[in-house]
């Protein structure tokens, strides 16, 4: 609960900014939600709390600071300009609408005249937690594309040439099965001297195609979400000997997602485009191999957010407004794989243990805020918000086990196969979203809304079935599942096919 309740974070002017709790910050909101029964207002609703209030004394105490709106306008000024009045007017609202419920005297004239539970609403409609969910669309896109390309180290290491698609293991006997009128397979044991003799092709391609879905179950800091994710990976790789392969590949997705209004207080989205490129490399033995990867992930947002709460002052009209934004990130991707396929005729069994490094950087962006309805619809609202940037730094290693048998039907080469991992997080930080009202930011008062720690650990599941015709056609299918992550269910079904060169 200490990280949840902590406001210290970097503003989105790039100065250092502190907002503890309890007597640092004083005023009606914060003394509210502070002397209310318990279980009245939550954590998130407590940050709100304070962040809406310190931002209100911000621009209300000192007279001679470069922003100052006097509590009692009500039309811009000289120091509080039109945008400026806009943020104001809000935060009075909430203001006033404490005092009221307090009975401590103080002004009620803008007071939206609703309980402490509407008023909890208000206040998390104001918070902007929904801005967590970019850090978890660029950890999914980095996921996406790493998987991508262990499938095409794993077609490589039995046999894959050409264009191929999943892993593709092609062994009976301890050895690569050939097909009458496809090229020699390769690797994977095929040749035990190590020599180039008989490399049919050192070229290779693959050509990757996926779509996941899931849903993310609301906590008390982050909202409830649907989400889905279109991904599409090529690549291109070359055969130094029978025992090293380096590649080259490229990624692009397009995902969605959808909070759920009727799980959480949050409305809206979030559109995302991204491309990615990763350089792989492959060495193995009969049996042992090693692989690796590194690479460099581009992911653009297109954020809507909804801000609505009642009114029951006529004088106050009802809340019903948009804040847009578009930001981008950056990250650094890695893995390392080490295993051993151990076969015996028909059946491969194969453990592995992997480890997968991503560093992604979101970056800083502003929104902008419109009414929605009544007579202002279309004007600016003043609930646009300046965000700062966030970084998200993940270490997820997997130990794993895969099997898989060799079917020969007439027609060709069935190959169903699964696999199981145990993942564990080493090093997953709690990244936290830092905000302040565009219009006032300069003041220093600012939202900072942690998001949950990950699990430390998890399980992924997998099933599918590969398929090699004579010709040198392939296809693939495969159904994948995670399990046991923190509030997120995670599935993804892939396919494709294959052509040679």
């Amino acid at each position: 609960m200490a990280l949840a309740l902590a406001l210290t974070c970097v503003s989105p002017l790039g100065h250092a900014q502190t907002t503890a709790p309890g007597n640092a910050v004083t005023g009606p909101l914060v003394q509210l939600v502070d002397t209310a029964p318990a279980g009245t207002f939550d954590a998130l609703q407590r940050l709100s709390a304070i962040a809406n209030q310190a931002s209100y004394n911000a621009i209300t105490q000192n007279p001679n600071a470069a922003i100052y709106c006097n509590p009692a306008l009500i039309a811009p000024s000289a120091t509080c300009n039109a945008q400026q009045y806009l943020v104001f007017n809000n935060l009075r609202v909430l203001e006033q609408t404490a005092n009221e419920l307090l009975n401590n005297g103080g002004p009620t004239r803008y007071s939206l005249n609703v309980d402490d539970r509407a008023l909890g609403f208000a206040l998390l409609w104001t918070a902007a937690s929904e801005l967590n969910a970019p850090g978890s669309t660029a950890s999914q896109f980095a996921s996406g594309q790493i998987s991508s390309v262990a499938s095409r180290i794993t077609a490589l290491r039995f046999g894959a040439s050409g264009f191929s698609l999943s892993g593709l293991n092609l062994q009976q006997d301890g050895h690569p099965v050939v097909m009458a009128s496809a090229p020699q397979a390769l690797g994977g044991g095929a040749s035990a001297d190590g020599s180039d003799i008989g490399i049919a092709s050192r070229w290779g391609g693959f050509v990757n195609g996926a779509f996941g879905w899931g849903y993310r179950e609301p906590s008390v800091l982050e909202d409830a979400f649907a989400f889905d994710s279109k991904d599409l990976t090529v690549g291109l790789d070359y055969r130094l000997t029978r025992r090293l392969v380096l590649g080259l590949a490229a990624g692009y997705t397009y995902q969605r997602i959808d909070f759920d209004s009727a799980a959480s207080i949050a409305d809206g989205g979030i559109r995302s485009k991204g491309y990615s490129a990763t350089a792989y490399a492959l060495y193995e033995w009969d049996g042992p191999y090693l692989s690796a990867s590194a690479g460099w992930q581009h992911l653009a947002d297109a954020t809507t957010r909804v801000i609505t709460y009642p009114s029951d002052n006529i004088a106050v009209p009802s809340v019903d407004a948009t804040a847009y934004g578009s930001t981008d990130s950056n990250a650094l991707l890695a893995t390392f794989t080490a295993g051993w396929a151990l076969s015996h005729k028909a059946f491969t069994f194969e453990p592995y243990l992997n480890a997968d490094y991503r560093n992604i950087t979101l970056a800083a962006f502003h929104e902008y805020s419109v009414n929605n309805s009544g007579a202002d619809a279309g004007q600016p609202a003043g609930f646009d918000l300046a965000y700062a940037s966030q970084q998200i730094r993940i270490l997820d290693t997997a130990v794993g086990l895969r099997l898989q048998y060799a079917l020969r039907p007439r027609f060709g080469v069935l190959v169903p196969y699964v696999r199981a991992e145990y993942h564990h997080n080493f090093d997953a930080n709690v990244y936290a979203v830092s905000s302040a009202y565009n219009a006032i930011a300069s003041s220093g008062a600012q939202f900072n809304l942690p998001s949950d720690a990950a699990g430390d650990h998890y399980y992924q599941f997998a099933g599918g079935l590969s398929l090699v015709l004579k010709h040198g056609i392939q296809g693939f299918v495969q159904y994948q599942a995670s399990s046991g992550l923190q509030y997120i269910t995670n599935r993804q079904i892939s396919g494709g096919i294959r052509g040679e060169f």
